[in-house]
């Protein structure tokens, strides 16, 4: 019955409770979707970086992410390869050799990082053959040829079938050199990777440093990301001496902005329902002061305070929840269509790449954030109507019935 006389009390002043309820509706549809926006691109910017770059988990020598020396390198990569194959959490694996060197050409010198890659196994692990802009990935079988960065390419002014002349250390500390070709130029998420990124045949990259089967980087992709920590667990135990890392020890920042994620989701909610608190408060107040009188004829008639103050309780429920169901289906739907069609910030493109953000990609909201939503409003509107119900069961009934 309570509900019912909340129901009504709602619907009395409509103009009024409808006002509030679009207020909750109109902040919460902004909310999720803002949130959604923020989601979307954090998430899917760590996932680029992953793909194209870093990798679930990476093992090195333990000493070569500091000197990343040409001698903290490690031997036999073919049997480490075949070790993670057979492991049950491992989709696939490749073991790089990775340089600091320089690239030069008739204009300039830039310093870079050079990678000695198996092409095929590469193209299991990173999506580098993917983003090509131009060119092929080492597709004619033909030695002596490079895939680059665009921005690399842009400042050698470096166009495809233009030679590059890579120099770097080999075993003995000597300066070596070798010419390339370039034959594939790419473009990925991140504008200082592409700047710096040259990547080449294993092979040919050993012959010219003066190694055999020694690798400075064995890069392993995940059957699931959800495994990541037991993964991790696992392949230190299978590589005792090495140094097996996550992709959250690797790039930290990335790990920071993954973490991050929820915390902002929840902060961004919290700030937008603590809004909401007021402008409830506000309107059950006013909804108690114009029924004075009608509170203290209740309270003559012998309805209990207790029930009083369930009735103001229910009726800022009605509010919050009704309010709170059309902001939540309208966000849902919103984010749902932008899921369908995405959002494209091209005209942004490079501001983006800057700072690891891709430019396209797609609204998405965790599940349990709209169970947080419904579990914040609630408590929201019950302690925007406890004033309210306190005022109004603190009325003296004799003087509350001659008001008007």
């Amino acid at each position: 019955m309570l509900f019912q006389v909340a129901y009504r009390n709602v619907l009395r002043n409509w103009k009024r409770s409808l006002i509030i309820i679009l207020a909750i509706a109109s902040g919460l549809w902004g909310g999720i979707v803002a949130s959604a926006v923020f989601f979307a691109m954090t998430d899917e910017s760590v996932r680029a970086a992953l793909d194209s770059r870093i990798s679930h988990v990476q093992i090195h020598h333990p000493d070569f992410l500091e000197s990343r020396s040409m001698r903290d390198g490690m031997s036999d990569p073919e049997g480490m390869l075949e070790t993670l194959r057979l492991s049950v959490r491992v989709r696939a694996a490749t073991a790089r050799v990775v340089l600091e060197g320089m690239a030069s050409t008739a204009e300039t010198a830039v310093g870079v990082t050079i990678f000695g890659i198996n092409p095929d196994q590469e193209k299991d692990v990173t999506t580098i053959a993917s983003k090509l802009v131009e060119g092929s990935y080492f597709e004619d079988g033909k030695e002596h040829r490079a895939v680059i960065g665009g921005e690399l390419a842009r400042k050698l002014g470096a166009r495809l079938r233009s030679k590059v002349v890579l120099s770097t250390q080999d075993v003995d500390g000597n300066i070596v050199a070798t010419s390339v070709r370039v034959v594939g130029i790419f473009r990925t998420e991140s504008t200082p990777f592409d700047e710096t990124a040259v990547f080449v045949r294993r092979q040919e990259l050993e012959k010219l440093v003066g190694t055999v089967d020694f690798v400075h980087e064995v890069a392993i992709v995940l059957n699931s990301p959800d495994q990541l920590e037991a993964a991790t667990v696992d392949l230190q135990e299978l590589f005792p001496g090495l140094a097996v890392q996550s992709w959250k020890a690797l790039a930290p920042e990335l790990g920071y902005m993954n973490d991050f994620i929820g915390i902002y989701l929840e902060v961004f909610l919290a700030i937008i329902i603590f809004a909401m608190l007021f402008g409830i408060t506000n309107t059950m107040l006013m909804s108690v002061l114009d029924r004075i009188r009608e509170f203290g004829v209740l309270s003559a008639i012998g309805m209990k305070g207790g029930r009083v103050f369930a009735m103001i309780m229910l009726e800022s429920m009605v509010l919050s929840l009704t309010g709170a169901v059309l902001g939540i289906a309208a966000g849902a739907g919103t984010v749902a269509l932008l899921g369908e069609t995405g959002i494209d910030l091209a005209a942004f493109a490079e501001g983006l790449r800057g700072y690891g953000y891709v430019e396209q990609f797609y609204p998405a909201m965790p599940f349990v954030f709209y169970q947080h939503i419904i579990i914040w409003v609630l408590l929201a509107a019950f302690s925007a109507s406890l004033y309210p119900a306190w005022k109004a069961i603190r009325l003296d009934p004799a003087q509350a019935v001659r008001t008007y």
